[in-house]
């Protein structure tokens, strides 16, 4: 981590308690690419992302290098992803362990990885995340939950590049497992992986927790929201137990009453604009925004 050291502010002497808790919470975006990554623009420099970062008012931020042993075809590209040079990786840590802050603001290091299973394996090796900060895990293709995993013809939020034979098969894969359990192997699999790995510390493009299942052409609106609350609710506990933060970006929501719920339960929320670019980096504010308009709490690691 990199950290400048920040002259104390005096505090007012009277104020509530709701204001003061606010007050201690650091604006902060922990979802940060870096232009060693191809998503990322090459402007996506610490230089640039720090002075972006100060432009907006933040004061804690997280840079990521995406880091994935596998794919889920077992070759080394899939759609648009790859798995990880190591040079890529070490030259990543390098330039983070090297880089001086330049505007008072602390910089973490971390990896955007995968869910693997139920099991909560993560798609990095040990030793590798024993040289960051944090991981912040992500869902990019449905984990393997018993006998049910992705199928790698099928690409997310894309119908038009996945074949008719390859959609009907995972159609059946589906129906053969049915949606609940679909929805209980990941929540077991987050469960189990925030266990396992303590430096996991946010859960990446979560807004109602079933945004993995949309990409995926999942149905589960039959449910109901009671239901679905209810097979969530384990992860709600989860996250606020090991202080693991639920990242929003500035996307609608459709279950309010899940996000609601896990408010009440001591979720904190981390706002994000998951940016590859500059300009995108600069719509945290959207993302921040929309958090307080949902009268959810935030957090920071």
């Amino acid at each position: 981590m990199i950290e400048m050291s920040r002259e104390k502010l005096q505090e007012p002497c009277i104020y509530d308690q709701k204001e003061k808790k606010e007050n201690s919470i650091r604006q902060s975006d922990y979802h940060v690419h870096y232009y060693i990554d191809g998503c990322a623009k090459p402007t996506m420099t610490f230089e640039q992302i720090e002075k972006t970062a100060k432009e907006i008012g933040l004061e804690t931020i997280s840079v990521l290098k995406h880091y994935s042993q596998h794919m889920p075809n077992g070759e080394s590209e899939w759609i648009y992803w790859n798995t990880t040079d190591q040079e890529s990786f070490q030259k990543y840590i390098k330039e983070i362990g090297s880089y001086k802050s330049q505007h008072h603001i602390t910089i973490y290091s971390g990896v955007e990885t995968e869910l693997l299973n139920s099991e909560g394996d993560i798609n990095i090796p040990l030793e590798e995340i024993e040289k960051i900060d944090m991981i912040t895990l992500s869902v990019h293709w449905i984990p393997k939950i018993s006998n049910f995993g992705h199928h790698p013809d099928v690409w997310p939020n894309d119908p038009s590049h996945t074949s008719e034979k390859a959609m009907i098969k995972w159609k059946q894969a589906i129906s053969d497992i049915g949606t609940e359990k679909i929805i209980e192997g990941m929540v077991t699999g987050y469960i189990n992986a925030i266990k396992k790995y303590s430096k996991i510390k946010v859960l990446a493009h979560m807004e109602d927790g079933l945004l993995p299942l949309r990409r995926y052409f999942i149905t589960f609106e039959h449910l109901g929201e009671e239901k679905l609350i209810q097979l969530l609710e384990p992860l709600m506990k989860a996250c606020a137990e090991n202080g693991v933060l639920w990242e929003i970006t500035q996307s609608p929501i459709v279950y309010e009453s899940i996000l609601k719920r896990a408010n009440d339960l001591g979720v904190l929320f981390t706002p994000t604009a998951d940016a590859h670019s500059l300009d995108i980096f600069r719509e945290y504010i959207l993302a921040d925004q929309f958090i307080k308009s949902l009268g959810l709490n935030k957090g920071n690691i």
